[in-house]
């Protein structure tokens, strides 16, 4: 279900002033309860471009609190669900300020963008959600748990599938504690239920290595060959690469260097080969089955609707 901004009409609490935006020219009265600090907003500074919209968006949901509410000091209007550096963010947006930039780095603050997102949807301003959206989808300090998690939230399909899989091809042992506060408990059940499946199926591969089904006339030589070199040189690979991330080349890639390779007939090297492949494929199936039935569960199309009613139709 989509995140509601919490508006109520309350005696306002002793609010300081905000360093940043609280304009003396400002109309509109906005207090942050969570950090007790008072915004004054001017919402008549601009007269056209993409913020003017924005600025009349908050205005409207704002005002809606009641009469006579956000018209002074000692009314202004109360946000329980939205902190003071997020409404901070968001009137740098409007005032096109865009204060969050790292100087390190000179790319706006990827805690600033994801801010501004969240801002952007709860105030149902889409030139935020855009610009915000926009600004992360190639930001170098986006992990792939924080990029699936915003993915998830906000109903950005594209990010999905591409996250998803960075986080299956990285062992579970090199997820920092952020990433999994990020990835959240389902989808780390997820990713702790495909390592477990393709570590079963490797598990089986390594104890009997892969026969196809044709057969020459000298089958137990060869077949006695393709284990002695299958043992010698896949197993390694096999337990210790990252699911998604092995070929058959990988695994059958020092055989034909050994002497004893000459062993094995071509026929039934090649119908050994199609059973390798047809195991990895197998591997790459059980990855694809778990993110479409965790993507199916999500229920995307209720998030896509929500921000489509609010009029953000950008990234799908």
């Amino acid at each position: 279900m989509e995140e509601q901004l919490e508006i109520q009409n309350i005696h306002p609490p002793s609010l300081s002033r905000s360093a940043k935006h609280y304009h003396a020219d400002g109309d509109l009265f906005v207090g942050i309860l969570t950090d007790n600090v008072l915004f004054c907003v001017s919402t008549h500074r601009f007269t056209s471009g993409q913020t003017t919209q924005g600025m009349q968006q908050l205005r409207s949901t704002l005002l809606a609190a009641g009469p006579g509410v956000g018209e002074t000091p000692a009314t202004p209007v109360i946000l329980f669900n939205v902190r003071a550096k997020e409404f901070d963010v968001l009137c740098d947006f409007l005032y096109a300020e865009y204060n969050f930039v790292s100087a390190s780095q000179n790319v706006f603050e990827v805690d600033c963008l994801a801010d501004l997102l969240r801002m952007g949807v709860l105030f149902a301003i889409p030139d935020a959600i855009s610009w915000a959206v926009e600004r992360l989808d190639s930001h170098p300090g986006l992990t792939h748990a924080r990029r699936l998690s915003l993915s998830q939230k906000y109903g950005i399909t594209s990010w999905f599938y591409p996250s998803f899989r960075s986080l299956v091809v990285q062992p579970l042992t090199r997820l920092s504690a952020e990433d999994t506060i990020y990835a959240g408990p389902k989808v780390m059940n997820t990713l702790i239920r495909i390592h477990d499946n393709i570590i079963t199926l490797r598990h089986s591969m390594v104890l009997y290595p892969p026969l196809g089904l044709s057969r020459c006339e000298a089958n137990n030589q060869c077949i006695y060959t393709w284990t002695a070199l299958w043992r010698t040189y896949a197993t390694s690979p096999l337990l210790f690469t990252p699911p998604g991330k092995i070929s058959t080349r990988d695994l059958l890639n020092n055989f034909q260097n050994d002497p004893v390779y000459c062993r094995i007939c071509r026929v039934c090297y090649v119908s050994n080969t199609a059973a390798v492949r047809e195991l990895l494929a197998q591997e790459g199936r059980l990855i694809s089955s778990a993110l479409d039935d965790h993507y199916d569960r999500l229920e995307f199309w209720r998030i896509r609707g929500h921000l489509e009613a609010i009029g953000y139709i950008g990234y799908s």
